[in-house]
């Protein structure tokens, strides 16, 4: 490894790095092109992971423009048909902080017998 590309680098930091064969041996050198953070953070993992492997963190225009079509189309009681409506309640995720997906969510409401 070029030691130049390293000295900024410390232990569990997750780096990126380009290896390459020196020309006529077989031994190898590598060139540090990203640092992401520390490699014990869920988040530097995945950012890392990402990045491997050339994932989009952002959305197309197109796939933009088409959400935003579907944000002001009305809902009709046909689609509402077999289903809970819980448009009007309070809900709260309680996924942690780094959570990729919020799909744990809880509602707390009083019974009908209590009286405010």
């Amino acid at each position: 490894m070029e030691k130049k590309s390293l000295q900024h680098l410390r232990p569990l930091v997750k780096a990126q790095a380009e290896i390459r064969r020196i020309p006529g041996t077989d031994r190898l050198t590598a060139r540090v092109m990203k640092t992401y953070g520390s490699s014990d953070r869920a988040k530097i993992c995945a950012d890392a992971i990402i990045d491997q492997n050339g994932i989009r963190t952002e959305f197309p225009k197109e796939v933009l423009a088409e959400a935003e079509k579907i944000r002001k189309t009305e809902i009709t009681d046909k689609d509402l048909k077999g289903r809970l409506d819980l448009r009007g309640t309070s809900i709260c995720t309680i996924d942690g902080a780094d959570a990729k997906d919020l799909d744990d969510a809880i509602s707390v409401a009083a019974p009908d017998w209590v009286t405010a």
